[in-house]
């Protein structure tokens, strides 16, 4: 319906390629994809065009639109972060560069504080092997007291959270004088 009453609006464009690709229609994905980079030339579609490409076999090809993307978000990175940084986060985390995810999404999160860059900031924390920043960046998602679906997909990591807290407060416990009955012979006074 976007399409028909804004012909050759990207946006829409772009979201029906992704319906298509989730519906197995390919080619016309295919089609509609080369022609918003070719209106738009963002690496975001082009990523898109690439993972296509890789569901469709055509690996060469797809690792080429993929290395084209990155070329293109270090372009936009260098040029305009803050307007970049999250969709770069999110792109280098689907590619696997979970320590580039991660960056990104600390400098994204630092800019604004939206429980979707929090989320985000969890999630490419635990990829990149930071489970205090992840539990960090889930707590405070959870504080916003916003529920986006996106949220749902970190359940596994706030229970990983809550049990990292309860092993900390078992340790703090065990490890604090003050939690220990004397040793013999010794007064609590002394």
């Amino acid at each position: 319906a976007a399409i028909e009453r804004l012909p050759g609006y990207y946006l829409a464009e772009e979201h029906l390629a992704e319906c298509e690709v989730l519906l197995g229609e390919l080619p016309a994905a295919r089609e509609r994809y080369q022609k918003v980079i070719a209106q738009t030339d963002n690496p975001e579609f082009v990523a898109a065009l690439g993972s296509l490409e890789r569901t469709d076999g055509n690996l060469e090809l797809g690792d080429s639109l993929v290395e084209q993307a990155k070329i293109g978000y270090s372009d936009l990175l260098s040029r305009l972060p803050a307007a970049y940084a999250q969709h770069a986060s999110e792109f280098f985390a689907e590619i696997g560069d979970s320590k580039r995810a991660y960056q990104l999404a600390r400098e994204n999160a630092a800019l604004r504080s939206d429980v979707g860059s929090l989320i985000l900031l969890a999630a490419s924390a635990e990829a990149a092997g930071k489970p205090k920043a992840a539990c960090k960046a889930h707590a405070r998602a959870i504080a916003t007291m916003l529920s986006p679906p996106e949220l749902t997909e970190l359940k596994a990591l706030g229970k990983r959270c809550a049990d990292l807290a309860e092993s900390k407060n078992a340790a703090d416990v065990t490890t604090d004088p003050r939690s220990s009955p004397p040793a013999a012979g010794i007064r609590a006074s002394e």
